[in-house]
């Protein structure tokens, strides 16, 4: 099936839109006030200060990667997801009324948050402290599963990404560098002690997939086909955009929205499977959330502290 969306996209409180043609489920979307803007992009510094000196991550602390029944890795795969937010409290409250998520504190740092669903941890949650009051500093921010840490650091380095932190070792979540791609979108590479979760049907309130939104799909191309092995899937090309599925294994990954925009921050996004759209963006409202975009079974929400993130109806 194909969706024709509207993308909004803009820079410093200016937003544009076009109307583009996307396959499947994924919709090409980023916030004007945080995905976007060049501001936000990753300032880290130990212990993962992240968001321009904003969110502390205790390494040192954090709780392991669920993992599946035979511990192994599946590199290449997106294996946990952490919140840097301005307003950990509103989160919580926003999270667990839409999704049913259960939030508490970790077991080894009170100030680093789990959310669970049924007693299975989905995703971290860190404060981000605000120090400019015009510009939302919450945003998700994923972890790639890689063999070697430090060998895919090197690789990063060499063909275009960045170094922004580590690489550093965590008793309980194995180790790890944050990194941002040639493009600048960061992401956290991980070697998980106790291997990854494993590959299985999403189920309705987690997350399913993620994006990455880029202004040269052939270069985000190029450089994770090196990191990681991804091949490539091209679904559908338009005037104004690309998108391609990255495969590993014959396992569909992620996806990279390609947009010619000059004021598009490479970015990556996730997405969670909901039992309904409308009544999930309904409920997003009334809970202090925005709608960015909705298209057919797809949208684009925004929380309450600037967070934003997609959904997908369940087929």
């Amino acid at each position: 099936m194909t969706h024709a969306i509207s993308v909004v996209g803009g820079l410093s409180m200016k937003t544009k839109s076009e109307s583009i043609s996307i396959t499947k489920v994924n919709l090409g979307i980023c916030h004007t006030r945080t995905v976007l803007n060049s501001a936000l992009l990753v300032s880290a510094v130990f212990t993962f200060m992240i968001l321009s000196g904003c969110g502390t991550f205790q390494l040192a602390r954090l709780p392991p990667v669920p993992s599946g029944p035979d511990a192994k890795l599946n590199v290449g795969k997106i294996v946990w997801i952490d919140l840097l937010t301005e307003d950990t409290g509103a989160a919580s409250v926003f999270y667990e009324a839409l999704f049913g998520w259960h939030t508490a504190p970790s077991k080894g740092d009170e100030t680093y948050y789990v959310f669970s669903l049924d007693d299975n941890p989905l995703a971290g949650m860190s404060a981000a402290d605000n120090t400019d009051s015009e510009v939302p500093e919450s945003r998700w921010l994923l972890s790639l599963s890689v063999d070697d840490v430090d060998q895919s650091v090197a690789v990063v380095k060499e063909h275009g990404g960045k170094l922004l932190e580590g690489p550093v070792d965590d008793a309980g979540r194995g180790r790890m560098a944050l990194v941002s791609d040639p493009g600048g979108a960061p992401l956290i590479l991980l070697r998980a002690a106790g291997g990854d979760p494993a590959d299985e049907k999403a189920a309705i309130n987690t997350w399913f997939w993620a994006d990455l939104f880029t202004r040269d799909a052939k270069a985000a191309e190029a450089f994770y086909q090196t990191l990681v092995g991804y091949q490539k899937k091209q679904l559908e090309a338009g005037k104004d955009h690309r998108y391609l599925v990255f495969e590993q294994n014959s396992k569909a990954r992620a996806g990279i929205v390609e947009l010619k925009w000059d004021d598009l921050k490479d970015n990556w996004m996730p997405y969670v499977m909901v039992d309904d759209i409308k009544s999930t963006i309904n409920t997003a409202r009334e809970l202090g959330g925005n709608l960015i975009l909705e298209k057919g079974d797809a949208a684009v929400l925004v929380d309450p502290t600037g967070a934003v993130f997609g959904i997908q109806a369940h087929r």
